[in-house]
């Protein structure tokens, strides 16, 4: 079903993680003429949350379906972590998938999909003062979309 979140606020519905990666793509797409590799940054906006579709080799979906009605009433919560899906942040499970697939990415395409989820987060802290273009033109996209702009 691909949804990007729990809630209908966060991505909750069917489609909406392939919804979110196009308008972070156009954005990217839109300002692509100021980076030296514009296929680049579209490539790693369409790519850079795959992660959330869950385990692929096992067959096992990040969300699921949300069976409380007191969760979905309440919270708004329409989907569910599924706790047969193995642990792992959206970044790395992406990062993992690609490279499960064989899928290349050059070394700027996987730092700029290694950081996708944020420099606030403690794991990406690391390259806050030193990303490139393409990581950075990716967050500007991403936070474009996030904020509605």
């Amino acid at each position: 079903m691909a949804p990007r979140g729990l809630t209908v606020e966060t991505g909750g519905s069917p489609g909406a993680l392939v919804d979110y990666s196009l308008q972070v793509a156009n954005i990217a797409k839109s300002q692509a003429s100021h980076f030296s590799n514009p296929k680049s940054l579209v490539k790693v906006s369409l790519l850079h949350e795959l992660g959330k579709l869950g385990d692929f080799t096992e067959g096992t979906d990040l969300f699921i379906p949300q069976n409380s009605s007191w969760h979905q009433e309440k919270l708004g919560q329409m989907y569910k972590y599924n706790d047969e899906c193995s642990k792992m942040n959206v970044a790395h499970r992406t990062l993992w998938m690609l490279s499960s697939l064989e899928f290349d990415l050059s070394r700027s395409e996987w730092l700029a999909i290694a950081v996708s989820q944020g420099l606030h987060l403690q794991e990406n802290q690391f390259y806050a003062t030193s990303i490139d273009g393409l990581a950075a033109g990716l967050l500007s996209a991403r936070l474009a979309v996030l904020h509605g702009e």
